[in-house]
């Protein structure tokens, strides 16, 4: 015998299951919610899910990727993003004044020259961090802004420098205590 609620319920448990689920993670400042599908990083703003950016994980090698590990970032303010395989971390700034943000090195005898390329500039630009191994694993490095850790294939911790665009050397514990 059926209670005159369950039918009610049942409706209201398949309307909940028939929503896609909301995956990937939300900017520290409620604004953007980023989450990668089929190879790509999509970016959309809070509440009205209207896609903003999208861009396919491609590192260097020229190889689609896959993402090991996604974190919402304070400051710098963006999206940390280790692509599956690939010793590269991608930095993508969800400020309309980020960078412009540099790659690769260019010597130069002008005077007042860049020693670099700049790449991306502004809202969704991308910064890449080459790293020694692929990370799997991103988490925010205590009373640190802008360093973090990550953790490779191995188990190993890593820190990582945003400021200086590398590894800085081993974590100095382990970060699953």
């Amino acid at each position: 015998m059926m209670t005159p609620r369950l039918p009610l319920l049942l409706t209201l448990l398949a309307a909940h299951l028939a929503q896609p689920a909301l995956s990937g993670i939300v900017s520290t400042d409620g604004h953007w919610h980023a989450e990668t599908i089929a190879g790509e990083l999509i970016i959309a703003s809070l509440p009205d899910g209207r896609e903003h950016h999208r861009r396919a994980l491609m590192p260097q090698s020229g190889e689609r990727s896959a993402t090991a590990a996604l974190l919402a970032h304070q400051n710098p303010h963006g999206v940390l993003l280790a692509l599956e395989g690939a010793a590269e971390l991608w930095f993508i700034a969800l400020d309309e004044d980020a960078g412009p943000f540099h790659q690769g090195f260019v010597h130069s005898y002008i005077a007042g020259m860049e020693e670099s390329l700049a790449s991306e500039s502004g809202l969704f630009a991308r910064q890449r961090i080459m790293l020694e191994a692929p990370l799997i694993r991103l988490q925010d490095e205590p009373d640190e802004i802008y360093i973090l850790q990550g953790i490779r294939t191995d188990g190993t911790c890593v820190r990582i420098h945003l400021i200086a665009k590398r590894e800085i050397g081993p974590c100095p514990e382990d970060p699953s205590q």
